[in-house]
């Protein structure tokens, strides 16, 4: 297949990349800067620069001739959902049946507007795109990012339960609360995966994770794997976060989300919204394709000295 990757020099981007140049695709990708692409990707990939999300014209050049899209472009709201639409419809002027959704989210589907201000942009997408498309789009509802565990994509720093200097987890609720969780070098394979099936122009929800855990067992798969005992220490109950989590709203600006989104995430997480994931669609792809907790909490570790 030729796949156009849109958003292809960001991690995701370069993650679909090799693995669909491993599985012996031709790649084609789309961005603003050439120069941001990875040194090794720049003879094996075609390039499309385009000015912004709207150069129509570029992204007609992109799309022509290819057989599927996917976009994988920045959690920015704007590119979300004007930037998947514009994409979407010079797919659909292509011709493309095989179209991947920025997703590898969560299950946001019964998630009302405002609920989480980061899935908003993927709830209007999916909504706008049956309205004028032929196009049945892929999404990939992986859960969260294994990554996040260990961190936060978030700019207000107080809501990351890591406090990793003082060999510190700080928990709301038991702790036990599960969620289902998927590295991004995982998802990236399953996606490439599901686009090879025979149904990919079909569509549809693929429920895929690498494992579910909670963070009690994460810590101590951490401290086993380092060998530093991590000390976990309980902030409140999950009502109280919840607390925490509206006053910090309250006090927020919509149009500055970000910074207090991470108390929000925190909620979602430790009250399980993101463990929606089920067995049936892992069962289609090969153990192989998951990296297990130790494994990753390893490769992190080794990322991290690097």
């Amino acid at each position: 297949m030729l796949i156009l990757i849109a958003g292809i020099t960001g991690s995701m981007g370069t993650l679909l990349t090799y693995e669909s140049l491993k599985r012996g695709h031709t790649m084609r990708g789309l961005g603003r800067d050439a120069s941001r692409l990875s040194s090794d990707l720049k003879d094996k990939i075609e390039f499309v620069e385009y000015k912004n999300y709207h150069d129509e014209e570029a992204l007609d050049r992109a799309c022509l001739g290819c057989d599927a899209v996917i976009c994988a472009y920045a959690m920015q709201s704007e590119l979300q959902l004007e930037g998947q639409l514009f994409l979407l419809r010079a797919a659909d002027r292509a011709g493309v049946k095989k179209f991947v959704a920025d997703s590898w989210n969560g299950d946001y589907r019964t998630m009302s507007l405002g609920f989480q201000e980061s899935y908003d942009p993927y709830i209007a997408f999916r909504a706008q795109s049956q309205l004028e498309s032929k196009i049945k789009p892929i999404y990939m509802l992986t859960g969260c990012f294994a990554e996040v565990l260990l961190g936060t994509y978030h700019t207000n720093l107080e809501s990351n339960p890591w406090k990793l200097e003082k060999g510190e987890l700080r928990i709301w609720g038991t702790g036990n609360e599960t969620m289902a969780a998927s590295p991004m070098p995982d998802a990236a394979g399953w996606t490439i995966r599901v686009l090879e099936r025979e149904d990919a122009e079909e569509g549809g929800d693929w429920f895929v994770y690498s494992f579910r855990t909670s963070y009690r067992e994460l810590a101590k798969v951490y401290g086993d794997v380092t060998g530093n005992h991590i000390e976990i220490i309980t902030e409140g109950s999950l009502e109280e976060l919840s607390k925490v989590e509206r006053r910090e709203r309250a006090a927020g600006d919509k149009t500055q989300f970000w910074e207090y989104l991470g108390w929000t995430y925190l909620k979602n997480m430790h009250g399980g919204v993101f463990d929606s994931a089920t067995d049936e669609h892992n069962a289609e792809f090969p153990p192989e394709s998951r990296t297990s907790i130790e494994d990753f909490v390893k490769q992190q570790l080794r990322m991290q000295k690097s």
